[in-house]
């Protein structure tokens, strides 16, 4: 039987348990929409095409369906690449079906001809262009698939005059297979690694977006060893309860008594994590590091010992050959660190009488945390809202806290917000945006009211770029061109015809939050916070003081005095 193009691929992403598509209509693919529109996959209707690559790629990472974008031929293409890449390096299954010109057109420099390939190959696992009609349904099933299996991105380029041929077709040969195997080191491996578990004193426990699914054999591995448990930012909501020996986040803004205790130990064992920075892995130490990607073996520092293996299963079989270990001093002292480091951060989300003209943003996380529900979906955007996000959110082990992290791109909070309020419409769903962040795809939020998408987005509102003024002051530079000019989101969110709140003063945070999170629409929340508010490393190294002395230098010679003393008032009280 002949049947349509468009509608034997709108028939394989039913089979296939797709459930929601992200993109803006256009030539190439409206054909292939007048197809779906007979299905009950929902569509997203956005207002930028790389809003929907990060909905996609959000959606599909907790949602367990394939994340599906629809591109228009040319210029509707290439707004996806950016918001593909993070769904790609946050190891997201999604299908990009991507519109390219006519058959006859391809190789003739066409109007809004791209070369699709070239662009999305780097960012995908699958990238692949139909030659022909019959090709159609085992390309699109071999893209679903390794989409599935590689956790990435999967491009199946179309020409646009092909969706509305017809070729023979009984009925869709493809449905998801998605294996549950059980992966892990060979004997020997496990018993070499329990050897050196077994020699070791004072070992820490590192672990990673790797270590999901696996957290209960995480904390027994730990307390049979005894050993102090840290997390990458990934790890966090999988990691930072119900934990024996908890020692923090580590990195540039982590947590003193991680790194305190990484530098420590005498054994490091890293699990299910590609931790990027180099310089914040110790030097002296034995490191053993498992992980289900082999790629991810010692790229980013030196091991002593490499596995293959989910960290469930390896865990469970190293438990088997290690002994446990009597003295625990070791790790109550990493944990008790930790504990003043919460101590000292939980002082900081507390009002106080000095701070009552100025909202700052350690305490507008504070009341967050203590206000968002436990099960909530909360999405930050890089820069300062991330880490607010990262020191001050707890977790519970409810709570799914998700960002930009390999690929590090600005303007992902709230275009993220709408891929996970579309897939858990009854969860409650916050947006953590800077404003530098919001504005860049701020258009977005007419996505939330048109779709009735009740997100709560909560704007750390302090007129600057901060995230890159602290880098610039923290490298010896004056902080050039990192001021925005904003406007009052509240009142532009009223003018759209959704909810918006401006906050001020302190003392009417809380009234404004508990407010917005109570409405059963979106919302935002435009927080004017104090900009001068540093967010602190984990030690304060001699380079850092060298740079830092050069921009205090630097800004006083070209007459920023008020600036320096106003940045000093407001954080030595603090810090100190």
């Amino acid at each position: 039987m002949k049947v349509q193009v468009s509608d034997i691929i709108a028939q394989t992403l039913v089979a296939a348990n797709v459930k929601r598509a992200y993109g803006m209509i256009g030539y190439g693919v409206d054909v292939l929409m007048d197809s779906l529109a007979q299905t009950d996959i929902r569509f997203i209707n956005v207002t930028n095409e790389e809003a929907a690559g990060f909905a996609a790629g959000a959606d599909a990472q907790y949602s367990g369906h394939l994340g599906l974008c629809l591109g228009s031929t040319g210029p509707g293409v290439v707004h996806y690449l950016n918001g593909l890449y993070d769904a790609h390096r946050n190891g997201s299954p999604v299908l990009f079906i991507a519109s390219q010109v006519k058959q006859n057109e391809i190789g003739l420099n066409a109007a809004q001809e791209v070369d699709v390939r070239t662009i999305f190959t780097p960012c995908s696992c699958f990238c692949e262009a139909v030659q022909t009609p019959e090709q159609l349904p085992l390309i699109l099933g071999l893209a679903m698939q390794t989409a599935f299996m590689k956790r990435g991105v999967a491009v199946v380029i179309i020409p646009e005059d092909m969706m509305g041929m017809q070729t023979e077709f009984d009925k869709p040969r493809y449905i998801p297979h998605i294996s549950k195997s059980i992966v892990m080191p060979s004997h020997d491996e496990i018993v070499n690694m329990a050897t050196l578990i077994n020699a070791a004193n004072k070992i820490v426990i590192f672990g990673g977006k790797g270590c999901e699914g696996a957290h209960d054999k995480v904390m027994s591995f730990a307390r049979k060893i005894k050993a102090p448990v840290g997390w990458a930012y990934r790890g966090k909501h999988i990691l930072d309860y119900d934990n024996p020996y908890p020692i923090g986040m580590n990195g540039l803004l982590g947590d003193k008594s991680c790194l305190e205790a990484i530098h420590e130990c005498d054994l490091l064992l890293l699990l299910g994590t590609d931790f990027a920075f180099s310089a914040f892995y110790p030097d002296h130490c034995k490191i053993i590091q498992i992980d289900i990607n082999g790629a991810n073996l010692g790229r980013r520092h030196w091991i002593d010992y490499g596995a293959i293996g989910s960290i469930e299963d390896t865990l469970d079989e190293l438990a088997h050959w290690t002994l446990e270990k009597d003295d625990d001093s070791f790790a109550r002292k990493a944990a008790k660190s930790y504990a003043e480091v919460e101590k000292h951060l939980a002082k900081l989300t507390v009002q106080n009488n000095e701070s009552k003209h100025h909202i700052y943003p350690e305490y507008l996380s504070g009341v967050l945390n203590r206000t968002i529900a436990k099960d909530a979906y909360i999405v930050a955007d890089i820069g300062t809202p991330w880490a607010y996000m990262a020191k001050y959110i707890e977790s519970h082990g409810t709570r799914k806290l998700y960002h930009s992290c390999l690929h590090g791109t600005m303007a992902n909070a709230l275009s993220s917000s709408i891929g996970l309020q579309a897939a858990f419409p009854n969860s409650q769903v916050v947006a953590m945006c800077g404003d530098g962040g919001f504005t860049m795809l701020m258009g977005d939020v007419l996505t939330l009211v048109k779709e009735q998408l009740p997100v709560k987005i909560v704007i750390f509102n302090n007129g600057r770029l901060d995230f890159v003024a602290l880098e610039m002051k923290t490298s010896g530079l004056i902080d050039y061109a990192t001021d925005l000019c904003n406007t009052n989101f509240a009142a532009f969110a009223e003018a759209i015809g959704m909810k918006g709140i401006r906050v001020e003063q302190p003392g009417d945070l809380q009234q404004a939050i508990d407010e917005a999170f109570a409405h059963d629409g979106p919302v935002i929340v435009d927080v004017v916070v104090n900009p001068d508010s540093l967010l602190m490393p984990p030690e304060i190294t001699f380079d850092m003081m060298r740079n830092f002395s050069e921009y205090i230098w630097k800004a006083f010679v070209s007459g920023e005095k008020k600036t320096l003393k106003e940045m000093l008032e407001v954080n030595l009280p603090r810090q100190l």
